[in-house]
């Protein structure tokens, strides 16, 4: 009876790139299966806004080891498809995912996403001036247009700002 020897399996290197270990077990860096940028910059407050949701957060932080369709997605974070594919097609139209792979199944294509970058940096955002309402400089402006004219700029002005959603009360008591 002869017996063959079998080589010994080596464990996988699942060290992090700088050898340290995490919490006494070694871990494997987080490689994506597909390429993709370092890091973007972004300054779209829209884009900022899809980032930070913390549904979509998650999402990318999946879509950072491997890519992954809407159904491994939400199976991963045990969510309805419907939502996630909400979310997936929220951070694709922002521009911070995108189809990295088809494959056909059943006879339609099913996407693969995956992140645009590995890092998401926040830079100069800026918002729009919002328009619903006047600001405070505007509205001085208009009230004082006519005293100016007439060089008899003085005067207090008070302002209370409500918003409109705010029940308006109808006596002092």
């Amino acid at each position: 009876m002869s017996t063959s020897a079998r080589p010994e399996r080596s464990a996988p290197d699942r060290s992090v790139p700088d050898g340290s270990v995490l919490d006494g077990a070694p871990s494997a860096p987080a490689l994506p299966d597909y390429s993709l940028a370092e890091v973007e910059v972004v300054t779209d407050p829209a884009v900022v806004k899809a980032i930070f949701d913390p549904s979509r957060g998650t999402l990318l932080e999946s879509l950072l080891e491997r890519a992954a369709s809407v159904q491994e997605l939400a199976a991963a974070v045990d969510r309805p498809k419907s939502t996630i594919a909400h979310h997936v097609k929220v951070l694709h139209d922002a521009g911070v995912s995108r189809i990295v792979r088809t494959r056909r199944v059943r006879g339609r294509e099913e996407a693969f996403y995956g992140r645009t970058a590995r890092l998401f940096a926040v830079g100069d955002v800026r918002l729009p001036p919002r328009r619903d309402e006047p600001g405070l400089f505007e509205t001085a402006a208009k009230e004082s247009a006519a005293a100016v004219e007439e060089d008899d700029l003085r005067g207090v002005t008070r302002y209370a700002w409500i918003s409109p959603d705010r029940p308006r009360s109808s006596g002092s008591g």
